[in-house]
């Protein structure tokens, strides 16, 4: 029981529920865009540390679907900010080799728990979609997707999450066009 100065007393119900809990987890993008490319041993190591019920035992891993960045920018993120983008070029086609390492702990965690929940999310739209012409976000830190690929955009994103489970058998349960989606100081 809880009573406030003239107001009401709460009581918590813990038989009544609201909500169930999946689990938890942990985002891949960055860290595994680093340490993807770590020997296999290291990488194994790691996984078995995040999944296995005597260590972290986390069940749901969220994936960057990556924009890349325009090839005629060095100023991104040295720490595994810059994802690679599964279409680097507008008029090119999907390389489906890109993100290696970011896929190596994606599939590593795929091999080890079965019972894995998975989310997909673009923290941004390929740099050639965006306003800035940048993948770290707009001049004035607003929205930086240019409207007349809003189309585009969510073809790149269906396109890849279908890839992931026509290739690998891994169906992500969510996916988010937006990361951070109010921030204002992710700026090109």
């Amino acid at each position: 029981n809880l009573s406030l100065k003239g107001q009401s007393v709460l009581k918590p119900d813990p038989g009544q529920k609201f909500q169930q809990w999946k689990g938890w987890g942990i985002s891949l993008a960055w860290w595994a865009n680093c340490m993807g490319g770590w020997d296999e041993a290291t990488v194994n190591e790691i996984s078995t540390w995040i999944t296995s019920p005597d260590e972290l035992n986390m069940n749901i891993f969220r994936f960057n679907i990556g924009g890349g960045d325009n090839p005629g920018h060095s100023h991104m993120r040295k720490d595994g900010g810059n994802v690679p983008s599964y279409k680097p070029v507008e008029n090119g086609d999907f390389d489906w080799k890109a993100d290696a390492n970011q896929r190596t702990f994606l599939l590593k965690i795929n091999s080890l728990r079965k019972d894995a929940i998975y989310e997909a999310a673009s923290y941004s739209p390929p740099w050639w979609m965006t306003k800035s012409g940048c993948s770290s976000g707009d001049t004035s830190g607003k929205d930086n997707l240019k409207e007349d690929y809003y189309d585009d955009f969510a073809n790149y994103l269906t396109t890849t999450v279908l890839h992931y489970k026509t290739k690998y058998g891994i169906t992500f349960s969510t996916l988010s066009p937006v990361n951070e989606p109010f921030s204002g100081w992710w700026k090109a």
